[in-house]
């Protein structure tokens, strides 16, 4: 986490979700979105962008991903006192960034 703390952006591989790594698919070299999620707001990043999604996704699954990251985001932010939770989106094919000057 300290690697990343404070960040603008943590771009990070979320292919499954906890109940889908647990039935099999552990040590595969993925993340859970839990996970993401949890370690985003421990080195307090300002976006997060979730990617590698399983390919047996639709982008409405992918969505409902993105929202259930958000919602997590939000319960455990409020449950320990933290001022921020980072914007949480889907990486896509074509999706372009702009980052402002330092």
């Amino acid at each position: 986490v300290d690697f990343f703390t404070g960040v603008n952006l943590l771009i990070h591989d979320c292919q499954y979700t906890a109940q889908e790594y647990g039935q099999g698919k552990t040590g595969w070299g993925h993340s859970t979105v839990e996970y993401v999620v949890d370690i985003a707001l421990a080195a307090s990043v300002k976006q997060l962008a979730l990617f590698h999604h399983d390919p047996n996704r639709t982008d409405d699954q992918v969505d409902e991903i993105v929202r259930y990251a958000q919602e997590r985001a939000t319960d455990i932010a409020k449950r320990k006192g933290l001022s921020t939770v980072p914007e949480i989106w889907a990486a896509a094919e074509g999706t372009n960034v702009t980052f402002g000057e330092r």
